[in-house]
């Protein structure tokens, strides 16, 4: 299934191949991405609180991730869905989890 990583103003920020959705949890690889560094810094910083277990940084990390209000969106122009629990790592595997489930629409 392909979908938009959105802003909380609408800018597509990457295209998702979403592998699997099981309730509301999603998991996927990002194809292609147009994050700024801020952001770049931000997910790298995730990924080695993750990797290095150090789990005593992850509410502050999330909070951080949180402030930027991503939502993800199954076509353009966009149909914004906030997400929350956003994981992106290294390899660009990227997980999330929706409050009300995506409107595919026939699309996947």
């Amino acid at each position: 299934m392909r979908l938009y990583l959105v802003n909380s103003t609408g800018r597509v920020l990457a295209e998702l191949d979403v592998k699997s959705a099981d309730g509301d949890l999603y998991v996927g690889n990002i194809i292609s991405n147009s994050f700024d560094d801020s952001m770049r810094k931000l997910f790298q910083a995730y990924s080695d609180i993750v990797n290095n277990q150090m789990l005593s940084y992850m509410d502050e990390i999330e909070e951080r991730i949180r402030t930027y209000k991503f939502g993800v969106s199954v076509k353009i122009p966009l149909e914004y869905t906030p997400i929350y629990d956003l994981q992106i790592f290294n390899d660009n595997n990227i997980s999330f989890r929706v409050g009300s489930p995506i409107k595919w629409q026939g699309r996947k």
